[in-house]
């Protein structure tokens, strides 16, 4: 997008009056803007106005700024300055609506010329979706009763952990994030990690593969572990893993097993003549 917005622009008639780019620039889901060099809007898509509630001429000449939060319009500032300066490629501040709701979004700016004098250009991506897609992945990350965590793909360093994992392992957030697997010693076997990684990446997904782990107080439990890559919105590589706890469910089978063993021994000894 970037690079086909600076270009399309570079080749457009000074005022942006030819049709292809006007169908381009108001069509677009993104918000666009083209700004003076001191930020104020010379131009916005139809985007802006539609989901931001304004006309078009109440924002043409209007600091880009007004459209940010009030108490975050000097961080936007400096954001965009240094975006300029090529040290920052995104702002991640939201737009105002003119009704006060605020649009998340990830703004870029770079620079340009037009109708003959240098600008910027200025395009914001909506993220309300992702957003809320988020939102109801960590409700569903934090509520559920299944262990679950995501670590960085390369290091294994833990970044996420929901509350089952620290209740059923006996360990505070602040115990785990940042920290690995080895360096927790969860795993019973310190290549479990390993393999696991070896195993997606060589099939796509792990699941419910029966591993133990070791929790905070030296416990040994059983668990049914599953496994999937996952990006950051940032993206970066991750790597989501859930555990099911089967702890009870395998000392259950044990007392069933050692029930019928004495059963077994009782009618053996039944057999010999022991209850004749």
């Amino acid at each position: 997008m970037k690079k086909m917005l600076k270009n399309r622009l570079k080749t457009e008639k000074p005022g942006g009056t030819g049709a292809d780019f006007r169908t381009f620039f108001d069509l677009s889901p993104d918000f666009l803007f083209v700004l003076n060099m001191a930020g104020d809007i010379v131009l916005a898509n139809r985007t802006v106005l539609r989901v931001l509630g304004y006309e078009a001429e109440e924002l043409k000449g209007m600091p880009v700024l007004g459209l940010h939060p009030e108490n975050r319009r000097g961080e936007a500032g400096r954001i965009i300055a240094e975006m300029v300066a090529g040290r920052l490629d995104r702002c991640p501040i939201p737009l105002l609506a003119r009704d006060g709701r605020e649009i998340p979004v990830e703004t870029r700016v770079i620079t340009g010329r037009w109708d003959g004098a240098p600008c910027l250009f200025g395009y914001s991506r909506n993220l309300t979706e992702l957003k809320r897609s988020e939102g109801k992945f960590r409700s569903a990350f934090e509520s559920g009763a299944v262990l679950m965590a995501i670590s960085s793909m390369a290091e294994g360093r833990f970044v996420d952990v929901n509350r089952a994992f620290c209740a059923t392992l006996g360990y505070e957030r602040d115990q785990v994030i940042g920290k690995t697997c080895r360096e927790l010693e969860l795993f019973t076997e310190l290549s479990t990690r390993e393999e696991l990684v070896r195993e997606l990446a060589d099939g796509g997904r792990v699941r419910e593969r029966e591993l133990t782990v070791i929790d905070a107080r030296g416990r040994v439990l059983y668990g049914l572990f599953s496994a999937s890559p996952l990006k950051s919105s940032a993206g970066e590589d991750h790597l989501l893993t859930s555990m099911t706890d089967i702890s009870e469910l395998k000392e259950a089978r044990r007392r069933h097993r050692e029930s019928e063993a004495r059963l077994k021994l009782a009618l053996s000894g039944a057999g010999l003549g022991t209850w004749d």
